[in-house]
Formats: C-alpha cells, structure tokens, sequence
C-alpha cells in the first residue's frame, strides 16, 4: 500500500512518491488530503488516520478537517517534515503505513516592482538643461 498526498489549489498538483519537496513562504497556509492507495492506484481504507509535523516550530498543523485534509501554517523559516500516518491493517493487528513531504519555509520577498506616475505637466519639476545630479 502507498499514500497519495493531494495539494489543493493553487499548486493544484497530485504528488505521489518518496522523496517530495516543495516551499512555500512563511506565513503561508498549506492543505494536504493524504489518500491511502493500493498497488494498482485504486483507494483502499485504513485505520486511525493523523498528521504530524518533524517540528512544530516552522510548520504547524492547524486544523483537520472531517475528510482528512490537513491545514498546515509556515510559522517561521527553515525546514520540517509533514507526516500523515495510520494503520493499514483493518483487523487486530497493527501494519503501519507512513507518508510525507519535505516543506521548505521561506521568507517573503520581492517578486515584481510597481512604478506609479505621480504628475504629468507640460513644464518640467526642472530646468531641463540643468537637470539635478543623480548622485546623492
């Protein structure tokens, strides 16, 4: 059995594997649907599903929803596991079956520039021929 790890909208991608990373900016909410899966890709069911983080301190879990999904929050900058867990063996015994992603937490920074127009007029600020140095 293996786990496939959902992220919704906006990275709207399904992830399926060992090694996963992805990074997102502090700050930034992350939801995961962790979906239990067979061999052959169909869905199977499991037992005592929960979510975890490696530390709590740059992602934490916020919330788990009714279907599994869980919301997750970068809370500061490094990096830290997400987890989901749970028991695949649907009888007495016990067949653990644990899955994650590697979350990166970065800081926020310029992505673009905003240039605003702040006057038109027909006479320039400044005499044209003895335009201002720029050197400050």
């Amino acid at each position: 059995m293996r786990w496939m790890l959902s992220i919704p909208a906006p990275l709207s991608r399904t992830i399926t594997g060992v090694e996963i990373m992805i990074s997102i900016k502090r700050g930034e909410t992350i939801s995961l649907r962790a979906v239990p899966k067979l061999d052959d890709g169909t869905e199977s069911t499991v037992e005592g599903l929960s979510w975890g983080t490696s530390d709590e301190k740059v992602i934490s879990l916020q919330y788990i929803d009714k279907d599994g999904t869980g919301l997750f929050l970068a809370e500061s900058v490094g990096t830290a596991e997400i987890y989901a867990e749970a028991d695949a063996d649907l009888s007495e015994g016990v067949a653990p079956l644990k899955s994650g992603l590697t979350v990166q937490v970065v800081e926020p920074q310029a992505t673009g520039m905003e240039i605003s127009v702040l006057s038109v007029s027909k006479e320039p600020p400044y005499d044209i021929k003895k335009k201002p140095s720029l050197d400050k």
